[in-house]
């Protein structure tokens, strides 16, 4: 089993350029319970950019003066000037800005974030996809033409770590797969027949698993399920279907169409296979930790220090 560093602290110093964050994870399981527009989506989206390098994504889409991420005995930090520099010296080749100390601190960082790759599971807000992909995997409706091709790259490995396709390909993907012993595959039966109301997944005779209407006993593909009961195969699929353990678990909303009871569950059964070595949630609802994980969660107001001037 691959040992990770524990992760204590994230600071995140002029979030939108106004907000400071400074998140010490004393266990490893933290929920962040608060209303909209409190930057609990930027926090999260924020720290996956950084424990999977997602360099780029980081630069345009969070505004930032300063990041301070500390993992086991490393301290990582950078501003948002540095990170800039970086890009500009390493993709655009700009002679410029050929900063010697930068390539130096970066690469550093990413000495200390590169055990982490294949460890992180992000669950974001938009996690399901109704509109037409490209061959690529990326949306039709974005216009990609001014993307460099690690841009594009990276855009690419954000949209298959995050979000399921309507058709719900990936799902079946990890459910084939040979890596996939049986009783993993009968752990991931379970959690999600704890869920399903109509349906079941069941075993046929050629030890396949497929989902069968109760009542009809008819096959049922997974395209033709709820928007919840597809979000409930989606993450357990990512959770239970793999081979890795000590996983870093990232989860936007996770209450996305759920019921109630369903809320209740969910994080203890992600939590149930002992695969999981650090969840970090956000949430709007009570009822996600309306249960043994309460002790976990704190309200977004404890965090924020606003600096207008």
């Amino acid at each position: 089993m691959k040992i990770l560093h524990k992760i204590k602290r994230f600071k995140i110093v002029g979030l939108h350029y106004y907000q400071d964050f400074d998140i010490a994870f004393d266990e490893d399981i933290k929920i962040l319970v608060g209303e909209n527009g409190l930057g609990k989506t930027t926090i999260l989206k924020t720290l996956y950019y950084v424990l999977t390098q997602k360099w780029f994504a980081l630069s345009k889409n969070v505004g930032f003066d300063f990041l301070e991420l500390h993992i086991g005995s490393d301290i990582i930090d950078f501003s948002h000037a540095e990170l800039e520099s970086f890009l500009l010296t390493t993709v655009y080749k700009y002679n410029d800005y050929n900063n010697e100390e930068i390539l130096l601190k970066f690469n550093n960082i990413i000495n200390v974030l590169d055990p982490y790759k294949g460890y992180v599971v992000y669950f974001p807000y938009y996690r399901n996809i109704e509109e037409d992909i490209d061959k690529s995997g990326l949306p039709f409706k974005v216009d990609w033409s001014n993307y460099s091709d690690k841009e594009l790259n990276e855009a690419i490995a954000i949209q298959r770590d995050t979000v399921f396709s309507n058709d719900m390909k990936d799902v079946y993907d990890r459910i084939e797969s040979n890596a996939n012993p049986i009783t993993r595959l009968k752990k991931f039966q379970a959690a999600c027949n704890k869920y399903l109301v109509a349906t079941k997944l069941i075993f046929t005779k050629e030890q396949k698993l497929v989902i069968q209407n109760i009542k009809s006993r008819d096959i049922v593909e997974q395209h033709q399920l709820s928007t919840g009961e597809k979000q409930i195969l989606f993450i357990f699929s990512k959770i239970f279907l793999t081979q890795k353990s000590n996983l870093i678990v990232l989860f936007d909303e996770p209450e996305l169409s759920l019921s109630l009871n369903w809320q209740r569950e969910l994080l203890s059964d992600v939590l149930s296979l002992h695969n999981c070595s650090f969840l970090f949630v956000v949430t709007h609802s009570p009822f996600i930790f309306d249960n043994r994980l309460d002790r976990y969660a704190v309200g977004m107001d404890t965090l924020i220090n606003k600096n207008y001037e």
